[in-house]
């Protein structure tokens, strides 16, 4: 188990992991932000998983379907630095694994989000008169569920 350390890096790395309207999605919104240097990587690439803890990300930007949790979890055992959020786009909502709930109704909020996570900074808990949210689940709880182990049935 390796921590993340890209100290030598110009940019902040941040991986979207996903499928492609996603990743475009989010691309969009990040480009032209010179601080930050964005890769992304499709879900249906068979070595995607591979791909993505290699690379040594600050920051993984995923989509919330899928199987992504297992995933999640299992770069943050391998690489405890790196920072995940998790969007969930049905609900409009951004989950950083570490346990932190914002609410993301608009793509700027999610691209404030980015911004600050990967510059290792954590959003303020009162941006633009309370737009932000942490009343979220305990998500560190319900990522521990997901991963196989005894007595687990799931």
């Amino acid at each position: 188990m390796e921590q993340t350390d890209n100290s030598s890096r110009d940019q902040e790395l941040v991986i979207l992991f996903g499928d492609a309207l996603f990743i475009q999605s989010v691309e969009a919104c990040l480009h032209g932000t010179v601080e930050i240097g964005v890769i992304g990587i499709y879900g249906s690439v068979v070595d995607a998983p591979e791909r993505l803890k290699s690379l040594r990300p600050d920051l993984v930007v995923m989509d919330l379907n899928g199987d992504n949790c297992r995933l999640a979890v299992s770069l943050l055992r391998e690489q405890p630095g790196v920072s995940i959020l998790c969007v969930d786009q049905e609900h409009q909502e951004a989950i950083v694994v570490c346990g932190h709930h914002y609410s993301t109704p608009t793509a700027e909020d999610l691209t404030e989000i980015i911004r600050r996570h990967a510059k290792g900074g954590v959003p303020s808990l009162l941006f633009d008169q309370g737009e932000w949210h942490l009343n979220g689940p305990d998500l560190d709880a319900k990522l521990t569920d997901l991963v196989p182990k005894e007595g687990n049935t799931r």
